[in-house]
C-alpha cells in the first residue's frame, strides 16, 4: 500500500499510529509518502487511512482477495455452547443416532460426522459416502440439530452436499481451485479448513475461489500446522483466530482434535481456542473410541465430552465479558 501525504510533516505521526496498530511502514520521497510493507491491513484501518486528512491518495501495491476480506458473515452460529461435535467417520445409522442423542442432551446444536474421508493410507476406512450423509441428516433432524461434513472430489460431492447445512472443505483440498469452484457453485456456506502448511494469503485466496463461485459465506477453520518439531500431531496456530477476525467478517472455528491427534490434549486446546476468541471448536467424539474406524486416538468418549462441554459453558461468559467472543 502506497500513501501519498499532504506534507513530509505528516509522515512520522502517521507512521507512529500504524506502529501502534502493528502495521509496518517506511517513509519515501523525503517523507511525502509512506510505503506500508504489511499487505494485511485490516479493512477498518484501510478506511481510516483513506479518510485521514493527511493522506492524499491510497494505492494498492498487491492484489488482495477482495471478496474474502469484505464478505458478510454467513448465518452459521453454534449457539450458546461454542461446540460442534461428532464422529470422525459415521459407521452406521445407530452410531449417528446414539451420538446425536448424547450431544443434543449436552446442548450441542451442530453435529459433525465424516461421510467420505481423505485418508493418508488407501487401506484406511474411507467413509460410507452418500449413505453416511443420509444417516447424518436423519440424526440431525431427529434431534433438532444442524450438520456439517467434509465433501471430497468425486461423483457424490453434490449429493452429499445437498444433505448438509454446512459443507466442509478439508485441509488436503484447500489447495484445489477447481474443486473449490465446484463447491462454491452449490450455493451453500462452506467450512474452509486451513491446509497443513498454508500461508494466510493462500487460505484467504481459497476462500476467494469459493465466494467468487457463489458460496454465500465462508467459515474459516484452523486445524494445526506442520512445523519443524511439533509436540504432537500438528502445531495449533491460535494467532489465526484474531487474524481472521481482524481481517474479515467471517467466523473462525478451531479444530483441536486434528491438531492434537491425542485425546488428552484436545480439551486444553479447545479451551485455549475459545479464550482466543474462536466462535466454536469442532471436536471428534465417539461412544467407544477404541472401536472407532478412524482417528481413534483423538476421539473423546462421552464422559470426556461431557467434561469439555461443562468447561466451555463456564468459560464462554468469561470470554464474552473480556471481549474475546
Amino acid at each position: 500500500m502506497f500513501l501519498t501525504l499532504t506534507s513530509a510533516d505528516a509522515a512520522e505521526p502517521l507512521r507512529s499510529w500504524l506502529v501502534r496498530e502493528g502495521i509496518a511502514s517506511r517513509p519515501l520521497q523525503g517523507g511525502r509518502a509512506l510505503l506500508v510493507t504489511d499487505p494485511w491491513v485490516p479493512p477498518d484501518l484501510r478506511r481510516a487511512l483513506a479518510d485521514h486528512p493527511a493522506v492524499v491518495s491510497v494505492e494498492e501495491t498487491v492484489e488482495l482477495p477482495r471478496l474474502a476480506l469484505t464478505a458478510p458473515a454467513p448465518a452459521v452460529h453454534p449457539g450458546a455452547l461454542p461446540l460442534v461435535a461428532g464422529p470422525c467417520a459415521l459407521e452406521s445409522l445407530d452410531h449417528a443416532l446414539e451420538t446425536a442423542d448424547f450431544l443434543a442432551g449436552l446442548g450441542v446444536r451442530w453435529l459433525r460426522g465424516g461421510t467420505n474421508k481423505t485418508r493418508t493410507s488407501p487401506r484406511a476406512f474411507q467413509g460410507a459416502g452418500v449413505e453416511a450423509a443420509d444417516w447424518l441428516r436423519l440424526a440431525a433432524d431427529r434431534y433438532g440439530m444442524r450438520c456439517v461434513s467434509e465433501v471430497t472430489e468425486g461423483p457424490d460431492a453434490e449429493a452429499i452436499a445437498e444433505r448438509l447445512d454446512l459443507v466442509q472443505i478439508g485441509a488436503r483440498n484447500m489447495h484445489a481451485p477447481r474443486f473449490l469452484q465446484r463447491i462454491g457453485r452449490l450455493g451453500k456456506p462452506v467450512l474452509l479448513k486451513r491446509g497443513f502448511a498454508a500461508t494466510p494469503e493462500e487460505w484467504l485466496w481459497a476462500a476467494e475461489y469459493l465466494l467468487d463461485a457463489g458460496a454465500p459465506g465462508v467459515v474459516f477453520c484452523e486445524r494445526g500446522m506442520r512445523t519443524a518439531a511439533p509436540l504432537k500431531r500438528f502445531t495449533l496456530d491460535l494467532a489465526a483466530v484474531p487474524f481472521i477476525q481482524r481481517m474479515t467478517a467471517s467466523p473462525i472455528w478451531v479444530d483441536p482434535s486434528h491438531a492434537a491427534g491425542s485425546a488428552p490434549y484436545v480439551a486444553p486446546l479447545a479451551r485455549a481456542a475459545v479464550a482466543a476468541g474462536a466462535q466454536a471448536v469442532i471436536v471428534e467424539c465417539h461412544p467407544d473410541p477404541a472401536r472407532a474406524c478412524s482417528d481413534a486416538l483423538q476421539a473423546l468418549d462421552f464422559p470426556a465430552m461431557t467434561a469439555l462441554a461443562a468447561d466451555l459453558r463456564r468459560l464462554t461468559p468469561v470470554c464474552e465479558k473480556a471481549g474475546a467472543l
